[in-house]
């Protein structure tokens, strides 16, 4: 018998991100997206910052599970 799949986690769609979203300060687009990666089960991190002189331009927030994670060491190498 095959089961239905089931969500992991169910996100009010208050806390979903939309396009075209806009926040005030740096501080609440952070906050946002913690909360929202706090309901969908994950965590967030700032994967990269553009600067301009010390004013913040552009900031990059990822889900801290995005990418696969691979060895600089050669399979071999491991097994020796």
């Amino acid at each position: 018998m095959i089961q239905p799949q089931i969500p992991l986690c169910v996100v009010d769609d208050q806390f979903v991100p939309k396009v075209g979203m806009t926040f005030t300060t740096l501080e609440d687009a952070g906050k946002f997206y913690r909360d929202y990666a706090k309901a969908a089960g994950v965590s967030t991190r700032v994967q990269s910052t553009n600067r301009e002189g010390n004013e913040i331009k552009n900031q990059l927030i990822t889900c801290s599970r995005e990418g696969k994670w691979k060895s600089k060491i050669s399979p071999t190498e491991k097994t020796n």
